[in-house]
């Protein structure tokens, strides 16, 4: 899911932003979407050795950008619609992903 996002975003950044309520997206703002999407692929890249270390850094990506985005829907009405949307699918990310090294974790632990 995280890589085809990624994907979706690195070469499709307008159709990401009309998504979330941007009618017109500025070059800018297409870049930014893009350097996420690359964020998201190199995430995915990372964390396709399922280590608890590797998912929790993951994790936290996730955590630290969900917050940056409630900041800014909170601060920009304009980005309202497409920060929330994205801080919702960004804290997705990261409670699955914590979920996961918590249970490997859990796992290992039990296997020893």
């Amino acid at each position: 899911a995280r890589l085809g996002y990624g994907a979706q975003a690195l070469l499709a950044p307008a159709a990401v932003l009309r998504a979330g309520g941007i009618e017109q997206p500025s070059t800018r703002s297409q870049f930014v979407v893009r350097l996420l999407g690359a964020r998201h692929i190199a995430q995915a890249w990372y964390t396709r050795r399922r280590t608890r270390s590797r998912l929790e850094l993951g994790a936290i990506a996730d955590g630290l950008h969900s917050l940056s985005m409630t900041a800014l829907a909170l601060a920009r009405p304009h980005w309202r619609r497409a920060a929330g949307s994205d801080a919702a699918l960004a804290a997705t990310y990261c409670g699955a992903t914590a979920l996961v090294a918590r249970r490997l974790h859990s796992f290992h632990a039990n296997t020893r």
